[in-house]
């Protein structure tokens, strides 16, 4: 069972390594919609039902990462208890909601940047904050318990 378990994991990965910079990309130069039910009837226009239908396959797994990962990083880094996993999943929840209901901002906020390096610095400051943020957090859940 653990051995299918990590080829399937694999074969997810291997795909996420695929459509995640091929949708990203796309997004940015404004070449394919952020919302999957617009993506739909475009290649179903175009290139027929199937073309259409792994179109809709790659959204799943597109937006699937932003579940999976902050699913993955909230339960390593707070190890909560399993009757609190629920919470974990409503909380990586959040991640694809806001990004179906920002994307548009989003892209045009990375478009409009004057370079890129300023958004690499802005990723890189927001995880410094997020970490010291948990070294905070943790150090005030000791402080409590003294």
């Amino acid at each position: 069972m653990k051995l299918a378990k990590r080829i399937l994991l694999a074969l997810y990965g291997v795909q996420l390594f695929i459509v995640i910079p091929w949708f990203l990309g796309e997004m940015y130069r404004d070449e394919l919609s952020p919302y999957v039910w617009r993506a739909y009837a475009h290649d179903l226009e175009l290139h027929g039902y199937r073309d259409a239908l792994f179109v809709v396959y790659a959204f799943v797994l597109f937006y699937s990462a932003f579940i999976f990962f902050p699913y993955i990083a909230i339960k390593a880094a707070y190890k909560p208890h399993r009757h609190n996993v629920g919470i974990v999943l409503i909380l990586s929840l959040w991640f694809p909601i806001t990004f179906l209901v920002f994307a548009d901002s989003i892209f045009l906020f990375l478009r409009a940047a004057p370079y890129f390096i300023f958004v690499v610095a802005w990723a890189a400051i927001t995880l410094f904050i997020a970490i010291m943020w948990k070294y905070f957090h943790a150090s005030s859940r000791a402080r409590k318990r003294e």
